[in-house]
């Protein structure tokens, strides 16, 4: 591995465990003060910080492990929940013909659902093997060219563990596979 590549996931490992701490820390202390902890703020902030950041390593040390199961990721998609891509399309292929491959696909796949489409718009829906839903757009960019966008359904999601880069390289894999 290379050494830059090796210290910019560590960066944006610490990062993401130091967002996570803070946005568990209050919600860890107010845990602790509902269940009758006696409130020291001295002992309870420092409490409050070690268990947040306990969960926030724990979280992003399995995101990041799930990532790293795509060898080829790029490194400004690395830990990213929100993943865009734009696709090229063959020349001469018809981009109506492509949206209606992959509206296809999706009546055929029990974790997708199609929930807009239009002339230069799908919208799909998809679930994860632990549930999770995630919003998946391909957008008609003109010049045979498409715009991916995967996103969590609820924006309160920290972490993805992979799920939406998997979902544009599922939009992906069906694209490849549709028959000129």
């Amino acid at each position: 591995m290379n050494i830059q590549h090796f210290l910019f996931k560590i960066s944006v490992m610490i990062l993401q465990t130091l967002k996570i701490t803070a946005i568990f820390t209050p919600l860890v202390m107010a845990v602790r003060a509902l269940r009758g902890v006696e409130f020291v703020w001295q002992d309870e902030t420092a409490a409050g910080i070690f268990i947040a950041f306990g969960i926030g390593m724990s979280l992003t040390v399995w995101n990041a492990l799930d990532f790293e199961n795509y060898k080829k990721i790029e490194l400004k998609q690395y830990l990213k929940t929100n993943q865009s891509m734009p696709i090229q399309i063959q020349d001469g292929v018809q981009m109506a013909d492509v949206f209606n491959y992959i509206v296809k696909k999706v009546e055929t796949n029990k974790d997708w659902k199609l929930v807009d489409q239009s002339d230069a718009r799908l919208k799909i829906q998809t679930t994860s093997p632990y549930k999770f839903k995630d919003i998946v757009v391909i957008e008609n960019q003109g010049n045979n060219k498409l715009f991916i966008t995967s996103r969590p359904k609820s924006f309160f999601w920290l972490i993805d563990l992979g799920r939406n880069y998997k979902n544009i390289l599922g939009v992906l894999r069906v694209i490849k596979e549709m028959p000129l």
